[in-house]
């Protein structure tokens, strides 16, 4: 399980070029951090105050392993936009790495108080609460990111939980949610087809072996590559794939 970064890139900023900002954003997603951070820089030159830049400017700096200077950024982030959900989850996650946990555990909290409706403070917030071991409050916490925002990923997440407690039902059933809403989503096959393999479902041996191929063979078909991951991880054993 993962945490993961979301960085909503809902507006412009004002006093930058559509042009400009758009350059960042496509680096930035391109993963290439080194050229988003200068590109961020640049815009800030226009507009020191802009808080949704020094937000990916963090974020890009993070990547980049810059701590001390993500955090910077991230304060003059929040000094510009205090109410920003969103700078805040993304705080977190630089605190997360910095193993501050109770820092992170707040700043996640904080940003459930200034938004209650963003969702991803709530997925994040879980997923934190689950490698801690506290697992009803991860559930509560998903639960509360799916009312807000019924996605897959946060359907597969708790559904990785309930994996993690031994529910295997209760797994299988909010897998079927995910892929309702992301009918081709690779992981939740992965997932499938780990539960099949190792039968922890206990059904009788024709009917673990057909549901198994399902899974397997969708997932081959959707990411190859994870499919190939599978085989050389879970083939050590006398079991034929």
């Amino acid at each position: 399980m993962f945490v993961i970064l979301f960085i909503l890139l809902l507006a412009l900023p004002s006093r930058a070029t559509d042009e400009d900002f758009k350059a960042a954003i496509a680096l930035q997603n391109k993963a290439d951090y080194k050229q988003a951070q200068t590109a961020y820089i640049r815009l800030l030159e226009k507009d020191n105050n802009n808080a949704l830049v020094l937000n990916n400017l963090s974020f890009c700096q993070q990547k980049l392993q810059k701590y001390q200077l993500a955090e910077k950024n991230y304060l003059k982030a929040l000094e510009c936009s205090s109410s920003d959900a969103q700078i805040y989850n993304n705080f977190a996650s630089l605190k997360l790495i910095q193993n501050k946990t109770q820092e992170a555990e707040n700043l996640y909290l904080e940003a459930i108080k200034k938004d209650p409706d963003y969702p991803f403070s709530y997925n994040n917030l879980a997923s934190f609460y689950q490698k801690q071991g506290k697992f009803f409050r991860a559930i509560s916490f998903y639960k509360q990111a799916i009312d807000k925002a019924p996605l897959a990923e946060f359907y597969y997440n708790l559904g990785l939980l309930y994996f993690d407690m031994k529910k295997y039902d209760d797994m299988i059933e909010t897998f079927k949610k995910a892929l309702e809403m992301q009918p081709n989503y690779a992981e939740v096959y992965y997932s499938l087809a780990l539960t099949h393999y190792y039968n922890l479902l206990e059904l009788n041996p024709n009917k673990r072996e057909k549901e198994f191929a399902k899974a397997f063979n969708k997932l081959t078909i959707l990411k190859p590559e994870l499919a190939q991951k599978f085989k050389t991880i879970y083939n050590t054993k006398n079991k034929k794939i």
